[in-house]
């Protein structure tokens, strides 16, 4: 009679296991002299090689080893596998957010005490929105029961994308000049404000550089804005000297009274009044 060569006296190396753990194969028996045929068996035992702790539920479970050597010899020893119970969790849907959203504390998963992973979450479950970036991400929820067991639920965030948004105002406006009314923002819809302040229309009496932001809110509720610049420049003092009276036929001359020197001179042509006109 050929004996099981019991110096391997581990028959399931994981010592426990718990009723989620993924099936697996049972390797840890050994007999001697080789050549001849084996099986294992027992609660969980699958086609008599692989065990499946779902199966054989909680529990302490003897499972055996047979090997049947060249001559026909048996021998068969056993092995004790525990299996402990995990404890299930839940976690709730979870609401989109934006892009430039603020961070956001992970909450809702059960039991407490377990942990938030997957992408753009940081330690103690914060999850980051601009360090996941826009699309979908599967983030999961781990809890380890007292017995080493763990057990996790998943669930989507999805990240939106900004809106994209475009305002253009002119890079100088004069302090004489119209007003601009406020309508260059894209897409339509969004809100303007000047230094800081609603409005729908541009307009200054100082001297300065003001901020022009517009700002777009689309279906998902994400805000994103654009910013333009207007410098608020002042009018020049001009002043035009008195021209001495000339005749037509008279050389001509040039105009140069005009201050500060550089601008542009114009006629307004004057007729004088017809006798018929004068009575």
């Amino acid at each position: 009679l050929h004996r099981v060569d019991r110096r391997q006296r581990q028959m399931c190396i994981r010592d426990r296991i718990c009723t989620n753990t993924p099936q697996f194969r049972l390797s840890q028996a050994s007999a001697s002299p080789s050549g001849g045929t084996y099986k294992y068996f027992g609660t969980g035992v699958v086609s008599n090689i692989d065990f499946d702790a779902n199966l054989s539920g909680k529990g302490t479970h003897s499972v055996g080893y047979t090997y049947v050597d060249a001559n026909g010899c048996t021998d068969t020893s056993y092995q004790n596998q525990l299996v402990d119970t995990f404890t299930s969790t839940t976690w709730a849907n979870l609401n989109g957010v934006c892009l430039n959203a603020n961070p956001v504390s992970l909450s809702g998963g059960t039991p407490n005490g377990g942990v938030y992973a997957g992408n753009g979450t940081q330690t103690g479950g914060i999850f980051r929105p601009d360090s996941a970036g826009v699309g979908s991400h599967k983030l999961s929820y781990v809890f380890t029961n007292g017995l080493g067991c763990k057990d996790s639920t998943s669930q989507t965030q999805v990240v939106w994308k900004l809106p994209t948004v475009n305002v253009t105002m002119p890079a100088n406006w004069c302090l004489n000049a119209t007003p601009i009314k406020l309508s260059s923002g894209t897409p339509m819809g969004g809100v303007y404000t000047v230094n800081g302040v609603a409005d729908t229309m541009y307009s200054t009496v100082v001297s300065k550089l003001d901020t022009v932001i517009y700002a777009f809110t689309d279906t998902n509720a994400c805000t994103n804005w654009d910013t333009a610049a207007v410098q608020a420049d002042t009018v020049p003092v001009v002043t035009f000297a008195s021209i001495t009276s000339s005749c037509i036929g008279y050389i001509q001359f040039n105009l140069n009274q005009g201050l500060p020197l550089g601008g542009v001179y114009s006629c307004l042509l004057y007729t004088s009044p017809s006798p018929r006109d004068k009575r």
